[in-house]
């Protein structure tokens, strides 16, 4: 996201679709200008009177999301898109990824903390698969949080908004409860967003206000064993050189691996009268979906070759059926496939990492 997303909040009279659409990434992702570097801004302001050094602790953990394998349920007024849903893709000791569902579209966030500061360094719309984007290059330095944390900490946007700590000890209420949050306020020209985060619980409450509009999205409920769920389509050739799909629901708890769910759930969904397109001991070793270009670019392990026992032609439509079943999980067009980072070589097919199979349409 870029800083015109904030100018579009000027524009809200006028066109009120567009600025639907952006407040709600506004509210879920807590903010979508960059600052001016990577680094605390020059501009920052500490408080004047700081709390005990104890009081300073700011993990990853403890304001964004912290429970794993939950689903976080918000409220929303004012809007359509105000309520919308948020749960933990991948939680790494540096890195946090979160995916957002307002009912138009679903975002994916990556987090990290650097010592001082609660950052979210990755953004990106219309993820509707489970995918690890947490090894993706920057596309945002969006402080959330930053230390001191204590009322007055502020720090400059790259527009020139300023967000600051406007309380330590606020009175929120929600549908969940009552809680008592740190209160962070976002300055634009004409509206301001006031964040309400509580320590083991996250965000409970977001507020977009203007001079006559107001768009509240405020924790609902906490859905625990939470499990996501994803339909799917994977295709296998059969006996009589076709390729035919079967419909499987794929689940995902916190930290479980795309590729080895979906490898398992091939193998588990093997009709009968079709060859395997994943052996016994073949894997996808990483999958990266490349949104500019529709592509799907999957490297296998070697036992995928090794193991295959299929001549030319069926080797062809293994991999035809692997591009239809990526178009089905990650809407990609095409796909690249690579063997252990390196060219797929069988002695049957030579594919180098810019030739693409292309997935059929249905």
């Amino acid at each position: 996201m870029n800083v015109e997303c904030v100018k579009g909040v000027v524009y809200m009279k006028k066109n009120l679709t567009k600025v639907a659409i952006f407040l709600s990434v506004l509210i879920v992702l807590s903010g979508c200008a960059r600052i001016l570097q990577p680094g605390i801004p020059d501009d920052v302001s500490p408080p004047d009177n700081l709390p005990p050094a104890e009081a300073l602790e700011l993990n990853l953990e403890d304001y964004i999301l912290p429970i794993d394998n939950a689903r976080y349920n918000y409220e929303g007024t004012g809007m359509e898109y105000a309520q919308y849903s948020a749960w933990a893709d991948y939680r790494y000791d540096d890195a946090l990824q979160i995916r957002t569902d307002n009912g138009g579209t679903v975002m994916a966030s990556v987090y990290r903390f650097d010592g001082e500061k609660l950052i979210r360094t990755f953004s990106q719309g219309e993820t509707y698969h489970r995918e690890d984007l947490t090894q993706r290059e920057n596309n945002s330095q969006d402080v959330i949080l930053m230390k001191p944390l204590a009322e007055g900490t502020s720090w400059i946007l790259e527009d020139g908004s300023k967000r600051t700590i406007t309380g330590m000890d606020m009175d929120v209420e929600t549908p969940s409860g009552s809680y008592k949050a740190i209160e962070v306020t976002t300055e634009y020209k004409d509206s301001k967003t006031f964040d309400y985060y509580v320590k083991g619980t996250g965000l409970v409450k977001s507020v977009f206000s203007g001079d006559d509009y107001e768009v509240i999205s405020a924790l609902e409920s906490i859905e625990s064993d939470f499990r996501l769920t994803q339909d799917v389509k994977l295709y296998y050739p059969d006996a009589q050189e076709n390729i035919i799909s079967v419909d499987a629901q794929l689940e995902f708890g916190t930290n479980d691996s795309a590729e080895k769910v979906l490898v398992q759930s091939y193998r588990d969904s093997v009709p009968s009268d079709v060859l395997t397109v994943f052996a016994e001991s073949a894997e996808i070793n990483s999958v990266y979906f490349d949104q500019e270009t529709s592509t799907a670019r999957i490297d296998l392990s070697r036992s995928f070759i090794t193991e295959m026992n299929a001549g030319s032609y069926y080797e062809s439509l293994i991999l035809q059926s692997l591009a239809d079943t990526m178009r089905s999980y990650g809407n990609s067009e095409k796909i690249s496939v690579t063997v252990d980072g390196g060219a797929y070589e069988s002695g049957h097919m030579l594919l180098e990492k810019e030739d693409y199979i292309w997935a059929r349409t249905e």
